[in-house]
């Protein structure tokens, strides 16, 4: 074998210095698609993630936007007066359920102390993303 061929054999390309895969944003954009895909699929009501996050929302805690809220009186599940209806009620136990099952089969597996720590560090970016978004 000659010198360059030789040469050419020990010389191993150099990695990229920007890897899509290993992307943060990436990541978390591949799981919340996905994440969305199975909430659709097993969810079957007419019923986006956002409006349950709305509707989610408000059962826990009471009033929220003015825009969540015309979504959801639009689709049926609050009165005028901003209270949940019977039909919201309802649904909410049933997708309820449904989320839990997706969550343990996604999440079940998975060590308290890794879930714990994936928690804190989203929540750490989500506030400096608020942050970031806030400054303009």
């Amino acid at each position: 074998m000659g010198r360059i061929a030789s040469l050419k054999k020990s010389i191993k390309p150099s990695r990229p210095s920007y890897i899509l895969d290993e992307q943060i944003g990436f990541i978390l954009r591949q799981v919340w698609q996905r994440h969305a895909a199975i909430f659709a699929e097993q969810i079957g009501a007419n019923l986006t993630p956002t409006q349950w996050a709305a509707l989610a929302k408000l059962t826990e805690t009471g009033p929220c936007s003015q825009n969540q809220l015309g979504r959801l009186t639009a689709a049926g599940y609050l009165t005028d007066g901003n209270s949940v209806t019977q039909r919201a009620r309802d649904l909410f136990a049933r997708v309820r359920a449904a989320t839990h099952e997706i969550t343990e089969r996604l999440w079940g597996d998975l060590p308290a102390e890794d879930l714990a720590t994936t928690g804190r560090v989203l929540g750490i970016i989500t506030e400096r993303a608020n942050a970031e978004l806030a400054r303009g």
